[in-house]
């Protein structure tokens, strides 16, 4: 079996072929041969993603010779890369594109669209820079180039259990696509449940339902780059926001970004917490400094760690993103989410059985919500699970 190869469906399955499909992806031996650094190293792609590989690779000493990028006369200007060698497409040698290994750093297309006028061009060692990161894994936790086991009966029972629970089909294709790449590296592809890059905790279920009385608390907030989004679906009416964000170095830009951007009438009533988020309190370790990577764990700075159920505040909205914490969170919170009923999207792409178990847990532990699964990048990332209560489904 070829890794990445490219399979498009017709339409979202329903209910029945999705577990047909399910055996397809089940059937066959896991594809666990991760691709070899085995030579000098090249990204492709300027953006977000090229610039966490750029920062990633110097935390675990591994040198690349420079970036490709079909814009790269703009990615050029910018600060960030400033001591690094951009180079076009058409300025890269011929050797090169023999003879190193090309790491694509873009997450917003699919696998083939952007990998076959690459082939076209001459490149023959292409690989994704997610599945690069795995020979480091004991040097940083970014995990976001896992490949998945073989199922055990009682996970392909759960995985069946969850096709058949899902509100839609599209939810059912995301399930199918991201196991898919998980445990084969295969790039299914539905028809008319595209992969949606833009609407990331805004579906249009989601969206729909908002009101202007959201309070909304942002889990892992990073630096701001969501809360914006969401006083746009709400035409910028709504009563708190709760901005979470663990690491230090994080949480000056993100103030920085929506105390500058925003209007003084929304910075009003905009709280931030730096703090870590958990299932208990405790005292804990988290690994700063790592940009959208930072998370609980292991050698990390000494924190004290919260829960949801202790914050004084009642969220209408919850989205949580915290590089695999996310059921830990929830299950800290769970008393507000039973009295609340909030809106949930959390990510769930960050290890081998967080989606499964993230999504049973939530299905078992709130009652009369809708549940929805969508992909929000490619490769396998940037799922999330969405929990809407069904009384603001009409809303």
């Amino acid at each position: 079996m070829a890794l990445y190869d490219e399979i498009i469906f017709p339409s979202a399955p329903n209910s029945d072929e999705s577990l047909v499909l399910l055996e397809k992806i089940c059937s066959p031996p896991p594809c666990e041969s991760y691709p070899q650094l085995n030579g000098p190293l090249i990204l492709y792609g300027a953006g977000k993603l090229g610039k966490l590989a750029c920062d990633y690779l110097q935390k675990v000493g591994q040198t690349f010779l420079y970036i490709v990028d079909r814009n790269a006369d703009t990615a050029r200007q910018q600060e960030f890369w400033k001591d690094v060698q951009i180079l076009n497409p058409e300025e890269v040698p011929p050797m090169d594109k023999k003879n190193a290994i090309l790491a694509i750093c873009i997450s917003t297309f699919s696998w083939n669209n952007v990998v076959r006028p690459l082939q076209k061009q001459g490149w023959e060692k292409i690989i994704p820079f997610y599945d690069l990161t795995h020979q480091f894994k004991d040097q940083h936790p970014l995990n976001n180039g896992w490949f998945g086991h073989r199922f055990s009966e009682q996970d392909r029972q759960v995985h069946a259990s969850l096709l058949g629970a899902w509100q839609d089909n599209h939810s059912r294709a995301s399930h199918l696509q991201f196991l898919a790449w998980r445990m084969l590296r295969e790039e299914w592809s539905f028809h008319k449940a595209e992969v949606d890059t833009s609407s990331r905790y805004f579906i249009p279920e989601v969206t729909k339902a908002l009101t202007g009385s959201e309070c909304f608390l942002d889990v892992g907030a990073h630096h701001g780059e969501i809360i914006p989004q969401f006083l746009d679906r709400v035409a910028g009416k709504f009563m708190k926001i709760m901005a979470i964000e663990a690491d230090p170095e994080n949480m000056i830009k993100l103030q920085k970004t929506l105390l500058q951007s925003l209007p003084s009438y929304s910075r009003k009533k905009i709280q931030f917490k730096e703090i870590a988020i958990g299932r208990k309190k405790h005292k804990g370790s988290f690994i700063s400094g790592l940009n959208y990577a930072s998370q609980l764990g292991k050698g990390g700075m000494n924190v004290q760690v919260t829960t949801l159920d202790s914050l004084e505040f009642c969220p209408t909205f919850i989205k949580v993103h915290l590089e695999g914490g996310e059921l830990d969170a929830l299950k800290g919170g769970l008393t507000k989410l039973q009295q609340n009923r909030p809106i949930i999207a959390a990510t769930v792409y960050h290890g081998e059985h967080h989606m499964k178990d993230l999504a049973t847990w939530l299905m078992s532990h709130v009652t009369n919500y809708h549940f929805y699964l969508r992909l929000h990048g490619w490769w396998g990332t940037g799922l999330v699970v969405y929990a809407l209560p069904k009384e603001r489904t009409n809303v």
